[in-house]
């Protein structure tokens, strides 16, 4: 039987005989799209920032792989989701994933300060410069940052939506169910 079901699956059939219906890899793209399509909502009703929302926009994925019985896809952020610290003297070396941080939000013991190399100076920064026209500031981290829950809520949309259509779970990697 599992031979027959992976000659089904090349070359395309969608149901059995019997009606069980064959996860093909064109069913499988279309899932992929229509993740991607709530994530793409997701991320607008969460409001994230540009410099963020573009790693969604370049996710990439992998060809399936068999797991057991079943299917898996993995989608991949697109970029480097590293974000260094501060420039400061404390041993921080910064954020591994910014996707994750706004996701799941934060709660820090104590501000951190620091110069944001980059960023033009405002407000108080503005007081710190020594030259006109530096490209970094002196900042003050969040304390803390609300958990936006974008990608849950584009699992939530994908399964709820489209999973029994299709047949299919969308699933959030660790990472992001903190």
């Amino acid at each position: 039987m599992k031979a027959k079901v992976e000659e089904y699956q090349r070359a395309g059939v969608s149901k059995t005989r019997a009606g069980s219906r064959i996860i093909s890899e064109r069913r499988i793209a279309i899932a992929v799209s229509r993740l991607r399509k709530c994530l793409e909502a997701a991320i607008r009703d969460a409001g994230l920032p540009e410099s963020v929302a573009e790693h969604i926009r370049s996710m990439y994925d992998i060809k399936p792989i068999r797991v057991g019985e079943t299917w898996e896809v993995c989608l991949y952020f697109g970029g480097e989701l590293h974000r260094d610290s501060l420039d400061n003297e404390l041993p921080y070396h910064g954020i591994d994933n910014i996707v994750a941080l706004f996701n799941n939000g934060y709660e820090a013991g104590d501000y951190v300060y620091g110069w944001w190399d980059g960023h033009a100076p405002k407000g108080e920064a503005l007081l710190r410069m020594a030259t006109p026209g530096e490209d970094f500031a002196w900042v003050r981290s969040k304390k803390q940052r609300q958990a936006l829950r974008f990608i849950q809520q584009a699992v939530s949309d994908f399964n709820g939506n489209y999973g029994a259509e299709l047949n299919m779970t969308a699933v959030a990697a660790a990472v992001y169910e903190k």
